[in-house]
């Protein structure tokens, strides 16, 4: 996962110190298959233009609008073999947004928006899928059938709307937050996007219904102490305790083969031994259940978790997080010309 679209720099952060290729090679080199690839929808406005990027180091991005900068990184991308999952992850680049529409982006403009991105990279083979909408939260619900929050009932206007264009791509569909009261971590609570509880969010009998069938991905957000003191990891038998909340909130879908289910943001500083434990257990489930991932995140400057790029000019890597992650990195993935 590598951010910076979605921000007010409408461009991947660290332009400002490395060069595309540069940042590109270190993603392979390491092993990594799959860049999540954030935007906003401030980037189809017209006039639109890229903050920040430094043109000695990256000549190519002099004088191109925020889309034309991400059909370079994309093609640039893709051509190393990578695959991209393009992720709606703020409506406009100030916050995220509870909703996947707010009084500035409607719903028109949001399934709009996705199907101008299925058209430009429907003949990009390595563009493999749509992350619809960033962590739905607060009054975000699943199968109330209210057409104005019922994140299900949009997800699937949503991915028909995108497969009129590309019936190829996969549709990503983020969980929830909570049932219960609209408030923060109220009632029956997980991390934003993440909610996907077993016999609550009822995915069996209320599923994504699209009408090209086996495209459906639904996806998960899972974080640790660091991020948010969630009860859970007060619970005198952590890490025990979390694989059984795992599969309740999460990991049902696949192991009970429901559908295909991605961790599409997981991560952490590795500030203290919980951190570490939370991140080697979590690690060790996924292995274990065959679960496919996007780590959250490349970035340097995550305030959340920081990331795998390190030392303050883009210029580390942190060797640690990387090794804790290897054990579920794509066999034999390695290689650049």
């Amino acid at each position: 996962y590598r951010f910076g679209t979605e921000t007010a720099q409408l461009s991947p952060h660290g332009l400002w110190s490395k060069n595309l290729t540069e940042i590109l090679y270190l993603i392979v080199d390491h092993g990594y298959n799959t860049i999540r690839y954030p935007y906003c929808n401030d980037i189809f406005k017209p006039g639109a233009s890229t903050v920040s990027i430094e043109y000695y180091r990256n000549p190519w991005a002099k004088g191109l609008s925020p889309l034309e900068v991400m059909d370079v990184v994309i093609k640039e991308a893709t051509d190393l073999g990578l695959k991209i999952i393009l992720d709606r992850h703020r409506p406009d680049f100030q916050a995220q947004s509870a909703l996947w529409y707010t009084s500035a982006v409607s719903e028109e403009q949001w399934i709009s928006d996705w199907q101008k991105l299925a058209k430009r990279y429907k003949d990009n083979s390595g563009v493999i899928g749509a992350d619809l909408h960033n962590e739905p939260h607060d009054e975000a619900c699943w199968g109330c059938d209210d057409i104005s929050i019922d994140w299900r009932l949009a997800a699937e206007r949503c991915g028909n709307a995108i497969h009129e264009i590309n019936p190829n791509w996969l549709i990503i569909v983020e969980g929830i937050h909570h049932i219960g009261e609209t408030c923060w971590q109220c009632g029956d609570n997980y991390w934003w996007g993440g909610y996907l509880k077993k016999g609550v969010v009822d995915i069996i009998n209320k599923p994504v219904n699209l009408k090209i069938p086996n495209r459906v991905v639904y996806s998960t957000h899972d974080y640790p102490r660091e991020v948010f003191p969630q009860t859970w990891f007060d619970d005198p038998t952590f890490p025990d305790n979390m694989p059984d909340k795992w599969y309740n909130y999460w990991s049902w879908i696949k192991k009970d083969n429901i559908a295909p289910i991605l961790v599409g943001e997981f991560g952490t500083k590795l500030e203290d031994d919980w951190d570490r434990v939370w991140l080697k257990t979590l690690v060790n489930y996924m292995k274990e259940n065959r679960l496919h991932w996007t780590f959250w995140c490349l970035n340097e400057n995550s305030s959340d978790t920081g990331g795998l790029i390190t030392g303050g000019a883009w210029d580390g890597w942190h060797d640690e997080k990387d090794s804790m992650l290897e054990p579920i990195k794509a066999p034999d993935f390695r290689f650049h010309d």
